[in-house]
């Protein structure tokens, strides 16, 4: 028959087959309902039903607790003595649940604590297993006695009948029972209406028989199939090939079906289908809004080429760089109306829903796109506003990002009765050479900001759009040194300054900040033309020649989440590894050593959860990691590779959640963290990671506290327990499964891919490393 395809229910003995849980036609009666049952007058007539022939046992044997129909005396007996009614009696002894209870618990009254009710089964007539029952209880169990009747359980009218005219003989003389069940047995059998009974009984016993069998056997077959065309599939596809067709096959029977293979033939053949856009008209006489542009342009000396003097970077590689010193258009008007593409779609509009506004369309299909183009493809629908917004800045934006993550995504942070408050953020870039120069490209960490406006986008209280500055990097360069897509291209990071000082706390709260690159309301929208209250139009101009000045009322939130935990929305949407908390190299330690447990380190060039440092995470054709020192990356795309595979699997995750506290750190900020002679014990721990970190990523498992006896010898050390480099850790999970032995695919738990299940061999070796020093 095969195996059970049901796994991951070892210990349950509660849910063997959930679908019978969760249908309803098995559905038994609920507490409360069998508590109006037990009362006097519902009882009697439960427990005294009509004959009913569709029920089990004729409705003559019910559990009155379990609210369940027996065949018969016994079994009705039988269930008494077993666990499920014992449980069911106890469950019983607290009193229903109560809409006063209710409403004391929402604050209308005091707490009334549950009382305590008594349940005992409820009692059975013995007499009623009896061959000679008394003529007087012959009507009150009629059933009961059929149990002694020599006769089909089919012809119950007859029977009921017979027991109906015994009643009536006389008391003094009855005839002996057994006699009278016997010629009522010939007199049936005589009369020829017990045989067609029995030929129906048994040909339904027969079918409800042959049901689970043909089950049985059809879910053989189809075990049979699928294994067969796993076999096939694996010695056709290979296993990583069979990996990626099992993550396209939705519902898991090694088929695609048309829907399955929609997406991969648009992908391959690049024609998308249409997008119905929903079209704003715009309204002449609606609000319009101003927005100012601002920006300070990139300090060079935070670029890494800096500090050898960019030796080997051309002049024309920088020239666009060099230039962009402010934004293109200083201030510019949008209607109000353009703004509805921030309001949440339908169904999105609870409190911290997040949604893609411009959805990424990059996939293990699509690759990247190209890096050797000038000028931005054509924006189309949502993508219009986005484009038109960041062409403040640069005249080629590009909404759509060669690399991931891609898109743009909202969320609603607060509601009142007319308002929304949407946090958002969007993942673009600017290419900022011009022919014959070959192209540069300045991708900034991240766009985020927020919009107060109107549920139906009339009027816009408040814009802001900026690229945070709240880490030591924020900005990732590529450029190239050739028209073709295979040219050699260089990478660096670099910082936009803020114009004044800004502290993380003011990222979210936008107070007392001046971004390096931002997009301002000037104030809310206001009508393009006024009318008075006769409907003629007004200057906009007083007779003093100033502007007409609007009053707006105040916005109260009726709900609404802090910004920052929107923004942490938000970047789960985009890394779905973020589900993981990733806490400050400092506070990671302070929390490992509160709740004893492992500290999960990665320490990069680059931001491991922004665009920026990006370009370090992927291919890099030389970097520079000090004047006099120079290293090349031997692995593509290892810090993007861990985000994007590894660290948003599954079972990675519940480990991490389950035994470590996790961290992410940037080379730079560990280097501060180390010349820091005020905080010693941070100052070591920052000098040991930095000690074994190598170029570009580093996974490391660290201890919470100080020192611990080295596994090798008695020689103190600290800190430093476990760690990879993110090259070896890549190299590893390369191998072919023939390579190492035995294959990674199982038919009943589903793929296991090799670089996660080799990450959970590398956090779980580092957790057995230190069990020792670790405290229970």
């Amino acid at each position: 028959m095969g195996k059970s395809k049901q796994v991951g229910n070892h210990k349950s003995d509660k849910k063997k087959n959930i679908s019978k849980t969760w249908k309803t036609k098995r559905r038994t009666k609920d507490l409360d309902q069998i508590h109006a049952d037990m009362l006097p007058a519902n009882a009697a007539k439960l427990l005294q039903q009509e004959v009913d022939y569709d029920v089990t046992g004729c409705a003559q044997h019910y559990c009155l607790h379990c609210a369940r129909y027996f065949v018969n005396l016994k079994t009705l007996k039988e269930h008494f003595k077993t666990k499920v009614h014992k449980k069911r009696l106890k469950q019983l002894r607290e009193e229903p649940y109560t809409q006063a209870e209710a409403e004391r618990a929402a604050g209308m009254g005091s707490y009334v604590p549950p009382r305590s009710v008594e349940v005992h089964t409820q009692q059975v007539e013995e007499h009623m297993d009896s061959t000679e029952a008394p003529a007087s209880s012959v009507e009150a169990a009629p059933l009961s006695l059929l149990s002694t009747v020599n006769v089909p359980l089919g012809d119950y009218a007859s029977v009921r009948e017979r027991l109906g005219m015994a009643a009536d003989v006389s008391k003094a003389t009855p005839p002996e029972g057994n006699e009278r069940i016997q010629h009522a047995s010939a007199k049936d059998a005589a009369g020829g209406r017990t045989r067609p009974r029995l030929g129906w009984a048994a040909s339904t016993l027969l079918l409800i028989l042959a049901v689970p069998c043909i089950g049985v056997g059809i879910k053989y077959y189809r075990d049979t199939q699928l294994s067969t065309r796993h076999e096939v599939g694996l010695k056709t596809l290979g296993p990583e090939g069979l990996f990626l067709f099992s993550s396209l096959d939705a519902d898991h029977d090694l088929f695609l079906s048309p829907e399955e293979f929609k997406p991969i033939a648009e992908k391959l053949t690049g024609v998308a289908p249409p997008e119905f856009e929903e079209e704003f008209l715009h309204d002449p006489d609606g609000e319009t809004i101003t927005l100012t542009a601002a920006m300070q342009p990139l300090l060079l000396q935070t670029m890494t080429k800096s500090k050898d003097g960019f030796l080997g970077v051309s002049h024309r590689s920088l020239r666009g760089l060099r230039s962009w010193k402010s934004p293109v258009t200083p201030s510019s008007t949008f209607p109000a109306s353009h703004f509805r593409i921030f309001l949440p779609p339908k169904g999105k509009g609870e409190l911290g829903e997040a949604w893609w506004i411009i959805p990424s369309e990059l996939n293990i299909f699509t690759g990247y796109l190209p890096n050797n183009r000038y000028h931005p493809p054509t924006p189309r629908g949502k993508e219009v506003l986005i484009h038109s917004l960041l062409s403040m800045f640069h005249p080629r934006p590009f909404i759509k990002s060669r690399f991931a993550p891609q898109g743009a995504v909202a969320c609603v942070r607060a509601v009142s009765d007319f308002y929304y408050d949407i946090v958002f953020r969007i993942h673009a870039e600017f290419q900022l050479n011009e022919v014959p120069d070959f192209p540069f490209w300045f991708t900034p960490g991240q766009f985020t900001g927020h919009v107060s406006l109107s549920k139906d986008a009339s009027h816009v209280r408040a814009f802001h759009l900026y690229v945070p500055n709240d880490r030591s990097l924020n900005v990732d360069m590529e450029w190239l040194y050739g028209a073709s897509e295979s040219s050699s291209m260089e990478v660096d990071i670099g910082y936009l300054p803020q114009r004044r000082g800004i502290s993380r706390q003011d990222v979210f709260t936008h107070r007392g900040a001046d971004f390096q690159m931002e997009l301002r309301a000037a104030g809310p929208s206001t009508p393009s033309v006024v009318y008075d209250e006769q409907g003629n139009v007004i200057d906009s101009r007083a007779e003093g020649g100033e502007p007409v000045q609007f009053v707006f009322e105040e916005i109260r939130w009726s709900s609404e989440i802090s910004r920052e935990e929107a923004a942490q929305r938000l970047d789960v949407t985009f890394y779905p590894f973020k589900k993981v908390p990733y806490l400050p190299f400092e506070e990671a330690f302070s929390r490992a050593e509160a709740e004893k447990k492992l500290v999960h380190s990665i320490v990069l060039w680059g931001a491991l959860d922004d665009q920026n440092g990006r370009g370090v995470l992927r291919l890099v054709h030389r970097f520079v990691l000090m004047p006099s020192m120079s290293l090349p990356c031997a692995s593509a795309g290892s810090g993007r590779t861990l985000r994007e595979t590894v660290l948003e699997s599954s079972p990675v995750l519940a480990l991490l959640n389950q035994s470590f506290i996790s961290s992410w750190s940037l080379v730079k900020e560990l280097e501060e963290l180390k010349a820091d002679r005020q905080n010693l014990d941070l100052s070591e721990k920052a000098r040991l990671h930095l000690e074994k970190y190598s170029f570009p990523v580093e996974m490391i498992v660290a201890l919470p506290n100080g020192t611990v006896v080295s596994l090798r010898s008695n020689v103190p050390f600290t800190t430093r327990v476990h760690h990879i480099n993110a090259n070896n850790f890549l190299d590893q999970t390369s191998m072919r499964p023939e390579e190492e032995g035995a294959t990674s695919f199982s038919f009943t738990g589903g793929f296991e891919d090799p670089s996660t299940s080799t990450y959970i061999r590398f956090l779980q070796q580092g957790l057995e490393k230190v069990r020792a020093y670790l405290p229970s």
